[in-house]
């Protein structure tokens, strides 16, 4: 008697496995398509930014979220917000903060910092360890130093957000890049022929190199954030069309 109940609770051979246990369901991650897990976490990456964006004296930035860059990430790393939530760094970001000019040109100052400490830091090794001419290493510095300060300046120093315009945003910044290039060019060979005429190498020949070209990059500095702020990246308006104007909300 009791073999015949334990068999009647195993069951019968043939019986539906069903009645007795539910397969397991997947949990909605493992079923989830690839897309859709980089999507959320581009999503959180783009939140964390937003987040940040207030500290860092950025404003809230364009409804595309979706993308985040490299700068993006970096923005909303660990060590980044612990930067910016830091005391001492808030009072100094304070005059940064808003989309005022004052605010844009000091982001625009400190964005020009960086720029220079990677341009100077290539025309050095170019021009003391390579051996390369005035206008080579001066060449390798803002080609170097272009991409960090394109990102920094249109998304912290002017609060752009999303894709960047071909033609209204890179092609104008690569094209005063090279106006100050050239502009560079002429007092690099300027300061470097006349250090090889007074048989100035090594170490001074590098020194008089950069400082010939922080010189011509300083003269265009200006005019440079005139032309970001007032072309470059300036908000431009959707113009409205005929079927737009005829949806206006009546009265």
């Amino acid at each position: 008697m009791q073999a015949r109940s334990a068999m009647a609770k195993v069951g019968t051979p043939g019986a539906s496995p069903h009645a007795s246990a539910q397969p397991a369901t997947p949990p909605p991650s493992a079923s989830a398509p690839p897309d859709a897990l980089a999507n959320a976490s581009a999503t959180s990456d783009a939140s964390r930014y937003a987040s940040l964006a207030g500290a860092a004296g950025l404003p809230a930035g364009s409804a595309d979220t979706a993308r985040v860059t490299v700068i993006d990430r970096l923005m909303a790393s660990r060590p980044a917000r612990r930067f910016f939530a830091a005391p001492a760094v808030a009072r100094v970001l304070a005059p940064a903060r808003g989309m005022g000019s004052l605010a844009k040109f000091i982001r625009y100052s400190m964005v020009s910092v960086v720029a220079i400490l990677i341009s100077q830091v290539v025309i050095l090794l170019a021009a003391w360890l390579f051996h390369l001419s005035g206008v080579a290493s001066n060449a390798l510095g803002a080609v170097a130093s272009t991409p960090a300060s394109y990102e920094l300046n249109r998304k912290w120093a002017w609060g752009k957000r999303g894709k960047s315009h071909i033609w209204k945003e890179v092609v104008p910044f690569w094209a005063l890049t090279f106006a100050g290039l050239a502009a560079s060019t002429v007092t690099v060979q300027i300061a470097d022929t006349m250090a090889k005429s007074h048989h100035v190498y090594g170490i001074d020949r590098a020194l008089a190199i950069m400082g010939a070209s922080l010189f011509a990059w300083g003269v265009v500095w200006v005019a440079k954030f005139v032309i970001f702020n007032q072309v470059v990246f300036a908000a431009h308006v959707a113009k409205r069309g005929p079927s737009q104007a005829l949806k206006r909300p009546v009265g």
